[in-house]
């Protein structure tokens, strides 16, 4: 019989001790692979690559390159290690859900109407075909497996290596939101909020304010929601596009997104960021947290990321950061206020909507 292990904090216990003891293992070996392990590889991949010419940053890791890296024992093993990290944690949470599915069900059934906070599914919608591939190569995606909420919440546990357990990324990203132009803040649009992180992040730092999180994928919304009913934190959730959000004209204070626009094609973008202009108010905040774009990587940070993009279903995000976000979010009509490196491999992209 299933129960409800209850909380560290804000941290929920994992369904067992058995798939706990295993994750707690999986976020120590994540954690020896970004330290020791990561470092050698590092170090015997520069040394590899000292003396290659890299092509224009944009064009792929030559393929001398890739065979150079991939016929070395040790940074083979570390790329072949990295991603069987996240595959076995995946494939346990998976497991456990879908064997014990009703138990599950039953506890997303009983939040779906209960509150405080709403939340809005809409089982008509057309969902696109750029979300429907299995992201980070979860089994079911985002939108194609019932419990895609909870895998994603269990799988980031140990891939955050203990650093996100009670939500202090999210809640460190919320805080650095500024202002909107006019000083107050009523309304909050996070679009993109997968399971509602950094959604309820911002409702805590903007406690007067009426804050909707906003994502394609039902299975991550109803985790989402349930988890606010579980914390009491008054946040709404609906089942809508970023590039059509559907809220009126000028109706929102801040809008952010974390993560999203490089898991979009680059033809997307354009829509999304008119529709969050057109429902900003002037002087509202546009806060995007991704990753850094139209840079020079290191050669083996180069390679990297393409094995992200290759290996980790990242189908766009080399399109991503071979762009330049900046003139792109410039030419849509925003006002660029700052931003800078934020988490590693991540920066901030700090946006305003003119005023008049």
């Amino acid at each position: 019989m299933k129960i409800d292990r209850g909380s560290i904090g804000r941290l929920q216990r994992f369904p067992s001790v058995d798939l706990e003891s295993y994750h707690d293992f999986l976020t120590g070996f994540r954690q020896w692979m970004s330290a020791d392990y990561g470092r050698a590889a590092t170090a015997r991949a520069e040394k590899l690559l000292a003396d290659f010419e890299m092509p224009d940053h944009r064009a792929p890791p030559p393929d001398a390159m890739i065979a150079t890296l991939e016929s070395n024992p040790l940074v083979g093993s570390f790329v072949r290690t990295w991603m069987n990290c996240q595959q076995m944690a995946h494939k346990s949470l998976h497991d456990e859900f879908q064997s014990n599915a009703n138990f599950y069900r039953e506890g997303l059934k009983a939040a779906d109407s209960a509150g405080p906070g709403l939340l809005e599914l809409d089982p008509g919608l057309d969902i696109p075909d750029y979300a429907r591939h299995e992201i980070h190569t979860q089994p079911g995606g985002y939108v194609g497996e019932e419990f895609a909420g909870q895998i994603y919440y269990y799988s980031t546990m140990s891939f955050y290596r203990g650093r996100n357990d009670q939500n202090e990324l999210y809640t460190a990203m919320a805080r650095s939101v500024p202002l909107p132009a006019y000083g107050k803040v009523e309304r909050i649009l996070d679009i993109g909020c997968g399971i509602g992180q950094l959604t309820v992040a911002m409702k805590e730092v903007f406690p007067e304010a009426t804050v909707w999180g906003l994502d394609v994928g039902a299975p991550m919304l109803r985790y989402a929601h349930k988890q606010a009913v579980e914390w009491g934190i008054d946040v709404n959730y609906t089942q809508r596009l970023a590039e059509d959000t559907r809220f009126e004209d000028e109706s929102f204070d801040i809008v952010t997104a974390y993560i999203l626009f490089h898991e979009v094609p680059q033809k997307v973008t354009p829509s999304i960021l008119k529709e969050v202009l057109r429902v900003l108010k002037p002087g509202g905040i546009f806060f995007i947290r991704d990753f850094q774009t139209n840079r020079k990587h290191a050669p083996f940070g180069k390679y990297m990321s393409w094995k992200d993009h290759t290996l980790n279903e990242e189908p766009w995000s080399q399109e991503f950061i071979n762009s330049d976000f900046v003139g792109t979010l410039k030419e849509a009509g925003f006002t660029l206020l700052e931003g800078g490196e934020s988490q590693p491999f991540l920066r901030d992209y700090i946006c305003q909507k003119p005023v008049g």
